[in-house]
């Protein structure tokens, strides 16, 4: 059997120190059943079943973390906005109350 590699597919991933062209990362497997990943020109991981479930694994769990910290923020950012509205609203009642009138 000779050795040989199918490029299962390449990406663009927005990435800091790359700056507005990206990172390209590019994901093969070879006839030897492994997973190579390559990141941009300077890096290069091959691994076997166990590393990539891993590594998806940790992928995963980084993704979940994200979107839990946005949606909390975000229900954050309207607790605020309706706090605040509820203050205004509060001090305009108050404004307009005449002392003694229930």
């Amino acid at each position: 059997m000779c050795y040989s590699t199918q490029i299962i597919g390449r990406a663009t991933i927005e990435n800091e120190s790359s700056g507005p062209r990206g990172l390209t990362v590019e994901v093969s497997i070879d006839s030897l059943e492994k997973v190579t990943i390559v990141l941009g020109n300077g890096m290069t991981i091959r691994t076997g079943e166990d590393g990539i479930d891993d590594l998806s694994s940790l992928l995963s769990n980084a993704d979940q973390m994200i979107r839990a910290a946005r949606a909390n923020r975000e229900f954050n950012d309207m607790m605020d906005t309706l706090d605040h509205d509820d203050r205004i609203h509060n001090a305009r009642v108050a404004a307009v109350t005449v002392p003694g009138d229930k």
